[in-house]
């Protein structure tokens, strides 16, 4: 390796080590689930529900994305003795 490839080596070793892990996608589904009732609930009421709702998803995905590059750490991936029910 080269000193400038080492360099960028350590430098991403430092990011990670420094980075949190993500937590649990369970609170990312209730969130989705909360804003589709809002939709449900409002859309008959308002018209533009549906849209501001639109406006939230795209606001919280790009959110998301900037925060799964560069906050939070990669998963591991971790063997498994089989497919779970299907085997």
């Amino acid at each position: 390796m080269k000193n400038g490839e080492t360099l960028y080596l350590l430098e991403q070793l430092e990011r990670s080590r420094i980075m949190i892990k993500k937590s649990d996608l369970i609170i990312e589904y209730t969130n989705i689930a909360i804003l589709f009732g809002y939709i449900g609930m409002f859309s008959s009421i308002n018209p533009l529900a549906p849209a501001v709702v639109f406006l939230g998803f795209w606001f919280k995905l790009n959110g998301d994305v900037w925060g799964l590059t560069t906050i939070y750490k990669r998963v591991t991936a971790e063997a498994a003795a089989g497919i779970g029910i299907w085997n």
